[in-house]
């Protein structure tokens, strides 16, 4: 027997209800995060072990000083609430430009060099700090797609205090000036002079003084470009890649090598004409002057 249109009318009622309460604790959340001049958001998935790892990005834009207070420049923040395990960091901050500051750590960092320093974040009016905060991830942008060329750092920290500013001095710090990087140049050992159009977000982590890309290194290059790869792919020697990210006068503006690279795929492309070419590589340093 049917049941009456009541009793239907009240079920739907009440499962109504339920989702309304169920979804009321996320808003309720958002709504206090962004009172607080927070936002709760998912870290990007980009650096080594931050995948699907909830933070909280800081409201506004920071001057980044580090060690006695040099200053490295504006960035963004997000303080991961859950840690993977090392070493994947718990405080990502971006930077939409290379200054010199940011170079030299950017060159440090591909070296091998730790960098192990307090981190100041400044707005004028407040000051965060994590006095203890290790440099153990960078994520180079994608490029030639279209999107953003930000270059993050991923530190393991303390959890940040805050405190207002308290002298002008502290207030008065001028920020660097930097360049974006704009566009960028490959070229591999042995190999013809290369025109690549594309090249994937390039991830590196820095573990016991070494330098490593967790993931493979992808890039399109140029219609007619596919025969070299094709015939290195039949006969994978390692060969040395070097990559420069210029800015937009043409500068490079960061430099590096991976070493032991081999061909793990050449896939034409039919309907740009290009060709992916995906890379194994074994280690990343600081490349040679000159």
């Amino acid at each position: 027997m049917l049941a009456p249109r009541s009793a239907v009318a009240v079920r739907r009622l009440s499962s109504m209800s339920a989702r309304v309460r169920h979804r009321r604790v996320p808003l309720l959340a958002a709504a206090v995060a962004i009172a607080a001049g927070t936002a709760l958001v998912v870290a990007s998935p980009h650096l080594a072990g931050a995948d699907e790892r909830r933070g909280v990005t800081l409201a506004g834009t920071f001057l980044l000083q580090v060690g006695d207070g040099l200053p490295v420049g504006n960035v963004r923040a997000a303080e991961l609430s859950e840690r993977a395990g090392p070493p994947a960091p718990n405080l990502v901050l971006t930077s939409a430009e290379i200054t010199p500051a940011l170079g030299a750590i950017l060159d440090g960092f591909v070296a091998g060099k730790a960098l192990r320093t307090s981190v100041r974040l400044s707005t004028g009016a407040v000051v965060k700090k994590a006095p203890d905060a290790r440099l153990v991830s960078v994520r180079l942008p994608a490029m030639g797609g279209g999107g953003t060329p930000d270059v993050e750092l991923g530190f393991l920290a303390g959890a940040l205090s805050t405190q207002p500013v308290l002298s002008v001095k502290q207030a008065g710090t001028r920020t660097p000036v930097g360049s974006k990087i704009n566009d960028f140049r490959v070229e591999l050992t042995g190999l013809p002079p290369i025109s690549a159009s594309k090249l994937e977000a390039l991830e590196l982590i820095q573990h016991d003084g070494s330098v490593s890309s967790p993931r493979d290194v992808v890039l399109e290059v140029a219609a007619g470009g596919a025969p070299p790869f094709t015939a290195w792919s039949k006969k994978p020697a390692p060969k040395v890649l070097g990559l420069e990210y210029v800015g937009a006068d043409g500068r490079p503006l960061l430099k590096l090598r991976l070493d032991a690279c081999t061909p793990s795929a050449v896939t034409p492309l039919g309907a740009s004409s290009t060709t992916r070419v995906v890379l194994r590589c074994a280690a990343a340093a600081a490349a040679k002057p000159g």
